[in-house]
């Protein structure tokens, strides 16, 4: 994922590997290929923001190597070199460098506002001596969060690089979101393929499809607003204090094609032909997709529910005899006439 402060992340590269069958393969050398296809495509143009995962010398070794600038969250309890205090764990060797500056920052992963200070120090590594590195150090003033060591191949000269380094690592929580989203809402986590030929193709279009969504929102996000306004409205106070965009976008336009086939299928019947105060649904028992009716106020406006519980909003038909049934919940349009009511055997009830 590639990504800059206050932009949308975007899709940069993605690649897939297996531990089993004869396609099996160590993630290392996946990470290996990775750095050097992007230092030969972008050369030394982009920084890497990587996590306490990647905390290792061989990691270390390749960005070296291939000359790549970095920021990367170091562990504790690893040793670092220093030419006054000498070799010594991490968490040790911070506490010898008292804190320099602080100010307010959002907390983006746990959504508050709190004060943090930051110290740094030049130092290197006992495998890559030769390598200058600096050592950030960013601290919770309230001691609320253990303190975050970060270090990077950038050079420190004054608190407005050190800061820079600071956000740039939170920058990262961004890209947790977007692979979070990639595995829980576009099921990259779980694809349901026995051959690896075959997972890879279906990957690699569900990869387009995300590069899309992102791509939406970074380029025509007003357009992608009315889109997700239209056909994925707020409902509840949790839902509306959320913010969930890319979520929100999926489901919006998944929405809008189900009721664009909807309308064209010809076992809905056509507009003219639809009768006051009926129901008419479309699926097969018990898969129901979609109901359509006019409007009870007398707006003449026709009302489409969603009934696939995956899709939300949605609502659940049960029927009552053969020619009533009950919608639930109740029916609220956010637009024309704004009527809101129940339908209750048949019956409707107004709110």
């Amino acid at each position: 994922m590639l990504s800059a402060l206050g932009s949308t992340p975007s899709v940069c590269q993605m690649n897939w590997w297996t531990t089993r069958g004869k396609f099996k393969e160590v993630g290392t050398n996946l990470s290996y290929r990775m750095l050097k296809k992007i230092s030969l495509e972008l050369g030394r143009t982009t920084l890497y923001i990587l996590d306490r995962g990647y905390a290792n010398s061989q990691m270390l070794e390749w960005l070296f190597k291939f000359q790549q600038d970095f920021v990367l969250r170091w562990k504790k309890n690893h040793l670092l070199v220093h030419h006054l205090k000498g070799e010594k764990k991490t968490h040790l060797l911070a506490r010898s460098f008292r804190p320099q500056y602080s100010r307010l920052v959002q907390d983006k992963e746990r959504r508050k506002i709190k004060r943090i200070s930051i110290a740094w120090a030049s130092v290197q590594h006992p495998d890559h001596l030769q390598q200058n590195l600096t050592l950030v150090i960013v601290r919770d003033k309230k001691n609320f969060n253990s303190p975050m060591y970060l270090i990077s191949s950038l050079p420190v000269q004054k608190q407005a690089q050190a800061w820079e380094i600071c956000f740039s690592y939170f920058q990262r929580w961004d890209i947790e979101q977007a692979f979070r989203f990639g595995k829980s809402e576009l099921a990259m986590e779980s694809p349901r393929l026995w051959f690896w030929e075959n997972r890879l193709k279906l990957l690699a279009i569900v990869a387009l499809v995300y590069d899309f969504l992102l791509h939406l929102i970074r380029n025509w996000k007003a357009a992608a607003m009315i889109i997700i306004e239209r056909w994925c409205h707020r409902t509840g106070e949790r839902y509306r204090n959320a913010s969930i965009p890319l979520y929100r976008l999926r489901l919006a336009i998944s929405i809008c094609l189900l009721f664009c086939l909807i309308r064209d299928d010809s076992c809905l019947p056509e507009e003219q032909h639809i009768r006051k105060y009926t129901v008419y649904w479309v699926g097969e028992q018990p898969h129901q997709w979609c109901a359509v009716f006019y409007c009870p106020c007398g707006c003449k406006e026709l009302i489409y529910l969603n009934l696939l519980p995956t899709a939300k909003p949605c609502w659940s038909l049960t029927p009552k005899g053969k020619k009533h049934g009950t919608f639930s919940p109740s029916v609220h349009r956010i637009k024309g006439c704004k009527s809101r009511f129940f339908v209750i055997e048949g019956r409707t009830r107004w709110v």
